[in-house]
């Protein structure tokens, strides 16, 4: 009970703590930004030659389309990034590969700000090709699914590193017979962003 409560305390002086003051809001409407990430997926135990293991590395080019969302709230206070995404997956394990393009949307929480400490929420969806044989999923083709969660640091109001866990998804898409599917119950994904004022 005593955790319990120290935790709502600590969620309620997080909510009441004001947001950084920059110089220049990073979360302008039209304003670009351009990330370079990478990140590593564990997808578990195969039935022979041991592990599932992938790196994956990414090269995003968005967009902060809407004027930052406001309530009295404050929890869901946040600023939309729409963008583009081409995405490279090195199964390391297999030496084998993925590589596509994707959507990515991510919601920046800024009334959950700490400082300069962003916490965000993201999904990312796309297709590609691949030359990945494991677990009965084959290509040419297979769609990717990412979602995501964590915190981005803001050096200065135009730059900021960010780090997160990142759950990935392969699946055929009903291409054959029947969707076969590749799932990651671990991962991590380390980048860094600009944002470019309009």
């Amino acid at each position: 009970m005593r955790g319990s409560g120290l935790l709502i305390a600590a969620l309620g002086l997080l909510i009441a703590l004001p947001r950084v003051a920059w110089a220049d809001d990073p979360f302008v409407k039209e304003t670009m930004v351009f990330s370079a990430e990478g990140g590593f997926n564990h997808f578990g135990r195969l039935a022979t030659n041991g592990y599932l293991n992938a790196w994956n590395f990414g090269a995003r080019f968005s967009l902060l389309p809407f004027v930052p969302f406001h309530t009295r709230l404050r929890l869901i206070d946040g600023s939309l990034e729409t963008g583009l995404e081409p995405v490279y997956m090195r199964f390391s394990s297999q030496s084998q590969n993925y590589g596509g393009g994707a959507l990515d949307l991510r919601y920046h929480f800024t009334g959950l700000s700490f400082g300069p400490f962003v916490p965000w929420v993201n999904w990312l969806g796309g297709v590609g090709g691949t030359d990945v044989k494991v677990k009965g999923l084959t290509g040419p083709f297979m769609f990717i699914m990412q979602a995501g969660f964590g915190a981005e640091w803001f050096a200065s109001s135009r730059t900021a590193m960010y780090l997160g866990y990142q759950y990935t998804h392969f699946s055929n898409g009903h291409t054959e017979r029947k969707d076969i599917s590749l799932n990651s119950p671990g991962g991590a994904v380390l980048g860094i962003s600009f944002y470019i004022p309009r």
